[in-house]
């Protein structure tokens, strides 16, 4: 009977470590969990979503999202990150043209099909990779920014530029309300009777992005708002990622009850997931041939890279829901959204992974040479020791014999003396 009560809490204590694992896993990837929960709850039961999607819910969503980001912008460490200027400017230029620039032109080779049944249903050749609504989402998503908080917390876990990390965050998500539209408009492959209105959908970034981003700033400039963001951090950051997977929800949904998702079938999602993979590789392949082209330091080379090849899904979806109704529906172009963030997730978590390796082995290396040189510096000062020793020695003796010499000459030129002075 001891035995059993024995028993029991060591079978609660285990089972609460296992919740606890469980726990700090979802915590810590609860975005990507609730994308892809969003996904199938959207396919399999589209009524809830369609209904919020009706009601434009995504509106309240997005300035919510950017309010939550202004308030937990830190903005400290910003002066700092301007002293590597070769790096925040080639990061600034990649993130806000040079990768927008190329995915859009890699995306625009896409095969994708166009034709459309009188129902909304999708009529696939076999050689396209989907609708086109896929490539128009892989084209808005790499026109995105760098992502806003994931790519921080790398650089920090790898022991990056941390400055220069926030330094890029926060300048490209303010300066990308101003670029999106422009680039879309002039280089998205939008079919002939779209008409794109860059100043409609910079007036709507600019009241649901960056307006809500300055003014959640604003207010984190008060003490008593500060303290109250530093104390419920881990509540904003659920409600702000919650209200991020609700918009992707909502659109699918809707597209699923519109018909949208008929002839998409399991190998144009591998395919789209493919090329979202190829368009992450190509990206971190571009920053860093640069970084190493331009001399950066380790610290700024790894934020760099990470920074300058993620985009934001935030953005994305901000920007999909100000596009005209007759660029395609919203809940296809979502889903290439959806994967392009969660393969970038993916494939950074594990080039972290390895560069924290990598790294570790090299200062492994590194403490044997310094060690090694260590013990080579011991030896010469052992044998400049010796051979000093030798040198006193030698000097020693030469000292004693011209001291004997003179005691000698004293000795001889006083008995020369006591001669004289007898005779």
């Amino acid at each position: 009977r001891d035995f059993i009560h024995m028993e029991v809490p060591a079978c609660r204590f285990r089972a609460r470590k296992v919740l606890g694992k469980v726990g700090k896993f979802l915590f810590r990837n609860y975005l990507a969990v609730g994308l892809l929960l969003a996904v199938l709850i959207g396919v399999t039961l589209p009524a809830p979503g369609a209904f919020f999607a009706s009601i434009h819910f995504q509106l309240v969503c997005i300035p919510v999202i950017f309010l939550i980001t202004g308030l937990k912008l830190k903005t400290d460490d910003v002066k700092e990150a301007l002293k590597a200027w070769r790096a925040w400017i080639w990061g600034v230029v990649s993130i806000l043209l040079i990768t927008p620039v190329v995915g859009i032109k890699l995306s625009s080779l896409l095969p994708v099909n166009s034709n459309i049944t009188v129902n909304g249903s999708l009529e696939m050749h076999d050689t396209a990779i989907g609708p086109h609504e896929f490539r128009i989402g892989f084209q808005v998503f790499c026109v995105a920014p760098c992502t806003i908080s994931s790519g921080i917390v790398m650089v920090s876990q790898l022991n990056g530029n941390y400055a220069l990390a926030v330094l890029l965050t926060v300048v490209t998500n303010i300066l990308s309300v101003f670029t999106v539209s422009p680039l879309l408009s002039l280089l998205a492959s939008f079919n002939s009777s779209v008409s794109l209105s860059i100043g409609d959908i910079l007036l709507k970034l600019s009241l649901t992005v960056l307006l809500p981003v300055i003014i959640g700033k604003s207010l984190s400039f008060s003490c008593k708002v500060s303290v109250l963001v530093n104390r419920f951090d881990k509540p904003l950051k659920v409600i702000s990622m919650t209200l991020l997977i609700l918009i992707p929800w909502m659109k699918i949904s809707k597209a699923k009850q519109d018909g949208s998702f008929d002839g998409i079938r399991a190998v144009n999602i591998a395919s789209a997931i493919g090329f979202a993979l190829a368009l992450h590789f190509t990206f971190l392949l571009i920053n860093t041939m640069a970084s190493v082209m331009l001399c950066l330091s380790k610290e700024a080379r790894k934020a760099v890279i990470i920074l300058a090849s993620q985009k934001t899904i935030a953005v994305a979806v901000s920007v999909l829901s100000y596009l005209p109704e007759s660029v395609g529906a919203e809940g296809l172009m979502t889903l290439p959204v959806i994967m392009s963030h969660m393969s970038q997730i993916i494939v950074d978590a594990v080039l972290v992974s390895v560069w924290l390796r990598c790294g570790a082995k090299q200062d492994v290396a590194e403490e044997h040479e310094m060690q090694e040189m260590g013990m080579k510096d011991g030896q010469l000062e052992t044998e400049c020791l010796i051979s000093e020793t030798e040198i006193d020695r030698e000097e020693k003796q030469d000292s004693e014999i011209v001291e004997h010499a003179e005691q000698t000459e004293e000795v001889t030129e006083t008995g020369e003396v006591h001669e004289t002075q007898t005779i």
